[in-house]
């Protein structure tokens, strides 16, 4: 079962369940438990607080459905098997313990980054899971990409990877 089904079940809504980690001294907010849903990574206390109170296992708040993050994972490891360096890259603002901030990648900008070792060809991949879809920002990525020299597409799975860095 997922998180989505154990609260349809229990007839809880997303806010009802916010409502009840509140009740339990925990704030998060109803965006969370969505990307938890939608197969994002969240906090391993936060997960824990919700088992808690929805009284079910940790496991059983995972459905069979793998997460970007584990899929990234799986496609680092097949691509620099075969000839390439990738890296995760992070869009956005982040900032210093100073409180400097440090601009990253543009926003949009795919989640792996790297380089072909045969030709020095750059790769980029937006990674999806079965459920996922390219935001606007994204999209306007993906098509400037169809007009540069770079291997560029977007991953669900591994070997959906290898293909692309298998391209021209």
């Amino acid at each position: 079962m997922s998180l989505k089904e154990i609260r349809n079940q229990k007839g809880i809504s997303q806010e009802k369940l916010v409502d009840m980690l509140y009740e339990d001294k925990y704030i998060i907010s109803a965006t969370v438990i969505s990307n938890f849903e939608n197969g994002k990574s969240i906090e391993v206390d936060t997960i824990n607080r919700i088992a808690k109170v929805l009284d079910v296992p940790v496991k059983e708040l995972y459905s069979n459905k793998k997460s970007e993050h584990s899929i990234q994972n799986e496609i680092m490891l097949a691509v620099s098997q075969r000839g390439c360096t990738i890296a995760r890259s992070n869009a956005g603002r982040a900032y210093s313990k100073s409180g400097a901030v440090i601009q990253l990648f543009p926003k949009g900008w795919p989640d792996l980054t790297g380089f072909r070792h045969s030709d020095g060809k750059a790769i980029l991949i937006e990674v999806k899971n079965e459920k996922g879809r390219l935001r606007d920002d994204q999209k306007r990525f993906a098509e400037y990409f169809k007009n540069v020299p770079f291997l560029y597409g977007v991953a669900r799975s591994a070997e959906d990877a290898i293909r692309i860095i298998e391209g021209e």
